[in-house]
């Protein structure tokens, strides 16, 4: 009997010994795929990163952009509206020195269809209205040259009075 108890127990240390074994390699595989299962959370927590960062760094450069474009489009604008408003007021001299001029040379050369004063009125007027004209236009006559056909305003105007003037001593 000592024989089969002793065979027993080798028997049941036998069976113990390949139970701690199994055990013991149950455990590394569940470490082993506790680890595997770490490094895959961990690689696709990297690649949303990553994915997150590609993201930013686009919306940050689509942005951009967007801010560069306004501003050219604001900057054409205003280059736009600019140019309209020099083109406008460049009409408008223009046409108000025609009317200068057209207004000298009726009071300069036809003094005598009037009367004296009427010229001298029409004269003053005249002179008026280069004298309104003169304070907006100084830079486009600097350009342009004199508002009148090569005289300068006051000097038509002196002619004129000094035309009159003497009608009127007659």
């Amino acid at each position: 009997m000592g024989s089969a108890l002793s065979c027993c127990a080798d028997a049941a240390e036998e069976e113990k010994r390949i139970v701690t074994e199994r055990v013991k390699e149950m455990k590394e595989e569940a470490t082993d795929q506790v680890h595997k299962v770490q490094t895959e959370a961990l690689g696709r927590v990297k690649d949303m990163e990553a994915a997150t960062v590609d993201r930013v760094h686009d919306a940050e450069e689509t942005a951009v952009k967007r801010v560069r474009e306004a501003e050219d489009d604001a900057t054409d604008h205003v280059r736009k509206v600019r140019d309209d408003a020099s083109d406008e007021l460049r009409d408008v001299q223009e046409d108000a020195e025609d009317g200068l001029q057209d207004l000298h040379s009726d009071a300069g050369s036809g003094i005598e269809r009037f009367a004296p004063d009427d010229a001298l009125e029409l004269l003053e007027a005249a002179e008026d209205a280069t004298s309104f004209v003169d304070d907006g236009s100084d830079n486009e006559r600097s350009r342009s040259g004199s508002l009148t056909r090569g005289r300068a305003p006051h000097t038509t105007s002196m002619r004129a009075k000094s035309t009159i003037k003497s009608g009127r001593k007659k």
